[in-house]
């Protein structure tokens, strides 16, 4: 073999070489787990009106994801139920834990919850010093809290009023009360929610 034909096969007629191509693996991030609600949540959750279940399915998550143990107490509570809750500490043993007889709380038409922590034992409990950062966690998905009112604070207390802005709270409560007294339906207090924007 002279020098032009070594020139040539090196150069000039290159064999095929064969690559072998691994994929590269990388780690997959983990998925943050989501904290899951209980049965019970998501049954009063359920009571609500419509478009604030997600509100309040989001409150609850992001009350687990800080750490938080509770859950909701209340939801949807019936005018009798909320006539019994105002005797509570007036003709009825107990404190005083509301002012609206029924008809005159936002929670008789699914538009509030009250939001209440457990202790080690599974307890529902209102001692807590906990209420600031809640009600906080509260505002951020869309709630106005009661920890922050300043005539009668009601710490465990979350209410979306749809309330439009020529209306006093009064007013609305008024409104939203005929409306449901029409036919003693709370679809009709939705339906009519379901107008505004």
């Amino acid at each position: 073999m002279n020098i032009l034909d070594i020139f040539e096969n090196l150069f000039l007629k290159p064999k095929p070489v064969r690559i072998e191509v691994k994929p590269i693996v990388l780690p997959l991030k983990p998925k943050p787990i989501e904290p899951e609600l209980n049965s019970k949540d998501i049954a009063k959750i359920k009571l609500l009106y419509p478009r604030i279940q997600s509100n309040a399915t989001k409150f609850l998550i992001d009350v687990k994801k800080a750490g938080y143990n509770g859950g909701i107490f209340m939801s949807y509570r019936t005018f009798a139920e909320q006539d019994a809750l105002y005797a509570q500490g007036r003709t009825k043993p107990g404190q005083i834990v509301t002012n609206a007889r029924g008809g005159w709380s936002l929670h008789n038409y699914g538009l509030a919850i009250d939001f209440v922590f457990h202790d080690k034992n599974d307890n529902w409990t209102w001692d807590s010093n906990l209420w600031k950062q809640v009600g906080q966690i509260g505002i951020n998905n869309g709630w106005e809290s009661g920890y922050y009112w300043t005539s009668f604070p009601d710490k465990p207390h979350f209410q979306i009023t749809f309330k439009p802005k020529n209306f006093t709270d009064i007013q609305w409560l008024e409104k939203l009360r005929t409306t449901y007294l029409k036919n003693n339906k709370i679809q009709d207090v939705w339906s009519f929610l379901d107008t505004l924007k």
